[in-house]
């Protein structure tokens, strides 16, 4: 599934950029068409041969893949009109430079949705394997639970965790501190404050603190992280609703 979406978003990059590539042609195409009316080269009348209205002096719609796709090939049939009315064609850029942009853009959007397809599908198969997984991870849980189940707490926890059994407590703990910059004491804000074995964080505040509550207990690891600065870690004894202080300074990288 991870592969396949990889290869969604490189096939979405290369459709990316030749669908600028082709807007950029027919936006060009249309524009010279006009400076060419303009000049006296063409009457007026050859806009409708693009499905351009009489009155129209700008470009139109050009955002979605729909509106490029429509008006490449208008542009492509709009010059076999001029064409067989015995006008010259276009150039700088010319309909088959266009063209050839459009054919690009659309092999780019074919394969780029085939790639969805694919990657939906990758996803499907990976879905249909959760109720088993699902299954599979009860059934260890149930047996790590049941091999420890006459050691004390402490040290079941301590070994259950080895196998993934994790326990987490109704009553939450809670971790307060305050992060300032070790160079001048200055409190800092936007600190990253986590318990690494259960994901729970917390930012500081304005002036620093931070307060962090946990329904992970047992031995943990606190970890600060803020851009620019060195990343600290600590190790803390979480007991269930207990309270713990952990102040830290933060060194520049």
């Amino acid at each position: 599934m991870d592969a396949a979406k990889g290869q969604q978003l490189g096939a979405s990059l290369i459709e990316d950029e030749k669908m600028v590539k082709a807007r950029m042609f027919i936006s060009h195409y249309i524009q010279v068409l006009f400076f060419a009316i303009e000049r006296g080269v063409y009457p007026n009348l050859v806009k409708g041969y693009f499905g351009l209205d009489g009155n129209q002096t700008e470009l139109p719609n050009l955002g979605m893949e729909s509106d490029i796709i429509t008006w490449g090939d208008n542009i492509k049939n709009g010059e076999a009109t001029l064409v067989a009315n015995s006008y010259s064609p276009m150039v700088n850029p010319s309909a088959a430079e266009v063209d050839a942009e459009l054919v690009e853009f659309k092999t780019a959007r074919g394969t780029q949705s085939a790639k969805v397809e694919a990657f939906d599908t990758e996803s499907e198969d990976v879905a249909a394997l959760l109720p088993e997984a699902r299954e599979l991870v009860i059934d260890i849980w149930d047996e790590v639970e049941f091999t420890y189940r006459k050691e004390d707490f402490p040290s079941k926890r301590a070994n259950c965790r080895l196998y993934g059994v994790v326990y987490s407590s109704r009553s939450k703990a809670t971790i307060t501190g305050t992060v300032t910059n070790a160079s001048g004491g200055a409190a800092l804000e936007g600190v990253n404050v986590e318990v690494t074995e259960s994901g729970e964080s917390v930012l500081t505040i304005e002036d620093g603190t931070y307060s962090l509550g946990t329904g992970f207990f047992g031995a943990a690891t606190l970890e600060f992280s803020l851009d620019g600065f060195t990343t600290q870690t600590f190790p803390i004894d979480v007991h269930e609703g207990g309270e713990i202080t952990q102040d830290v300074s933060l060194e520049a990288e």
